[in-house]
Formats: structure tokens, C-alpha cells, sequence
């Protein structure tokens, strides 16, 4: 769905983010949901 970022901080990235930020709607609660953290859940549930 996002191949890649459109606000990239470095280029060695490769257009890929590190993941997203998820906020409940009062921002009461927010986590940061990293791609790298859930390929590795994944993989470890295969």
C-alpha cells in the first residue's frame, strides 16, 4: 500500500519509512508501530 515514504529524512533509506505512528483520536494513546519489529513477529508466527 506504501510503497514507499514521501517524507524521507535520509537517503540510504530507500524511500522505505520505518514505520507508522498510531494515535487514538484524543492522543491519549500513541504508539509507533515499526515494520521491522512486525516482519519479525510474522516470520516467528509462520
Amino acid at each position: 500500500m506504501l510503497p514507499k515514504t514521501s517524507l524521507a529524512l535520509d537517503e540510504g533509506a530507500g524511500g522505505r519509512g520505518e514505520g507508522i505512528v498510531a494515535k487514538t483520536f484524543s492522543r491519549s494513546m500513541i504508539a509507533k508501530i515499526r515494520f521491522e519489529d512486525y516482519e519479525r513477529h510474522t516470520k516467528r508466527r509462520q
